[in-house]
């Protein structure tokens, strides 16, 4: 398991609200593995009307978005911001919405 904290990664949660006419919100995290940062993501979630259930996490690798499904998949996230910018933003995106 690879933490964030300890490698200064600025990690964040951004939702996307675009589905409802709505400006994203932003939250810093504290990620330490895959089921924390996907509890906090559907926490954020539910406190804007989308499902938990229907929370998916993306992030953007300069390329492509890439969907973070378990831990190997934030582990290969956590290392191409350390290799860049030190800045990592999940995208909160409702999967019926993709």
């Amino acid at each position: 398991m690879v933490e964030a904290s300890k490698m200064k990664l600025d990690v964040k949660l951004s939702l996307d609200l675009t589905a409802q006419n709505k400006s994203p919100v932003v939250k810093r995290v504290l990620a330490s593995d895959y089921t924390t940062l996907m509890n906090q993501a559907k926490s954020l979630g539910s406190r804007h009307g989308i499902s938990e259930n229907d929370c998916q996490l993306r992030y953007h690798d300069g390329d492509n978005w890439i969907i973070v499904e378990d831990d190997q998949d934030l582990e290969l996230a956590f290392a191409i911001a350390t290799s860049s910018t030190m800045k990592l933003i999940f995208t909160v995106k409702p999967e019926k919405v993709c």
